[in-house]
């Protein structure tokens, strides 16, 4: 009787090695923007501090933009969910406009670098980082200008200010700073 050879060990799963590969390479991107800037950090950098090959950095965002694109993506969904979260979790108009507002200085203050390639690659990129910058801005910019508008219907004084202006008094500075 043939001895019986013992099952094979199960193999990884490679989808759960490519997204830690993915996220391990993000994180190490982020750090090195913040770091060194967008322009200055290399995909050569970021694989040395992923420990991975620079053709990983390739396979999984095609080009350094890629990469940008991806870090953006991720970014807003993570700002505009906390600024939904604050939204929905202060009643007051004038109290949630207030938070919305000091969230929006922390995340520049602790994200400059990021936001800084976001905000020009959004606007001087190509076609696909330039509609996916707006797509993205979007829904975090809504957020506050309901809050805004908000505001303004539960006050006793009309206001002369249109809510546009008041939505480029938050935003236009930081953008205008960024380019």
């Amino acid at each position: 009787m043939a001895s019986e050879k013992p099952p094979p060990k199960p193999k990884r799963a490679p989808q759960a090695r490519t997204a830690r590969t993915r996220a391990r390479i993000l994180s190490e991107a982020r750090q090195a923007i913040a770091e060194n800037g967008f322009e200055a950090t290399t995909t050569l950098d970021i694989a040395r501090r992923a420990e991975v090959a620079e053709g990983s950095v390739f396979a999984h965002f095609t080009n350094k933009q890629g990469l940008l694109l991806a870090l953006m993506q991720d970014h807003y969904a993570t700002i505009t969910e906390q600024v939904q979260t604050i939204a929905s979790d202060t009643p007051d108009p004038g109290a949630r406009l207030q938070a919305l507002l000091l969230f929006h200085l922390d995340n520049l203050k602790a994200s400059w670098p990021e936001l800084r390639a976001y905000a020009h690659y959004g606007r001087y990129g190509s076609a696909e980082m330039t509609t996916a910058f707006r797509s993205l801005n979007r829904p975090y910019t809504q957020v506050f200008m309901a809050s805004l508008q908000e505001l303004m219907a539960n006050t006793n004084q009309p206001s002369d200010w249109p809510l546009e202006a008041l939505r480029a008094m938050i935003f236009c500075p930081a953008e205008h700073w960024a380019f």
